[in-house]
């Protein structure tokens, strides 16, 4: 009789170029390079199996990353790379030009960004790149360049169950699943709004999953 033996598990320690630090890695993409893409609250790294590079916020030079402080992450089918920020918006990075093309907020434009935390990125299956942030759930039309918004509304149950979006995630059907909620503020107005919400793309309606006390 042959007995099993569990093969043991490695983990390597991948560090930040020298005198510089992660914190937090938020998100993570591999390009068809084979590059690895490291979203953090220290900026944008690129890892190639061997060397990181690092991506930061440079005030001097407009099209570089417009934060340092990171959320997410996603990689789109022309080989962009999109990054969310906390509080300065999106941006789309371009490998081969190695410059940031950024996109914000506008209280007078309605196809602006809806808010400038963008917590959750997806490139789906159609080619539209749909952002969650803390104010709304945004898909950007890359024929156009505009975005178009969705918005929880209280008296409306066919919309988000909340503003607050954590996750986003198409499955194999092409369905497109939300995930809310606020996190870190329980006594907000809004905290027991989360959910998970599934988006009809005919009707352009959400079906609600919440909890249920009863």
């Amino acid at each position: 009789m042959l007995s099993s033996q569990a093969q043991p598990v490695v983990f390597n320690r991948v560090l930040p170029p020298e005198g510089t630090t992660f914190l937090h890695i938020t998100g993570m993409v591999q390009d068809k390079n084979g590059y690895m893409w490291f979203a953090s609250k220290k900026g944008l790294f690129r890892f190639d199996g061997y060397n990181m590079i690092s991506y930061k916020n440079n005030p001097l030079i407009p099209n570089s990353l417009a934060s340092n402080s990171l959320e997410s992450i996603c990689l789109d089918s022309a080989g962009m790379i999109w990054i969310g920020t906390y509080g300065s918006g999106l941006d789309r990075f371009d490998p081969t030009t190695e410059t940031f093309q950024h996109f914000q907020h506008d209280a007078k434009n309605s196809e602006s960004l809806s808010n400038d935390t963008v917590t959750a990125l997806l490139h789906d299956n159609k080619g539209n790149t749909w952002i969650g942030t803390t104010g709304g759930l945004n898909r950007f039309d890359v024929r156009t360049g505009k975005f178009v918004r969705y918005f929880h509304r209280p008296l409306d149950t066919a919309t988000l169950s909340s503003n607050e979006i954590r996750a986003i995630y198409q499955d194999r059907k092409g369905i497109l699943w939300v995930g809310t909620g606020n996190p870190y503020d329980r006594d907000a107005a809004d905290a027991h709004d989360g959910g998970l919400n599934k988006f009809d793309n005919r009707t352009q309606a959400f079906q609600r999953y919440q909890h249920n006390p009863n």
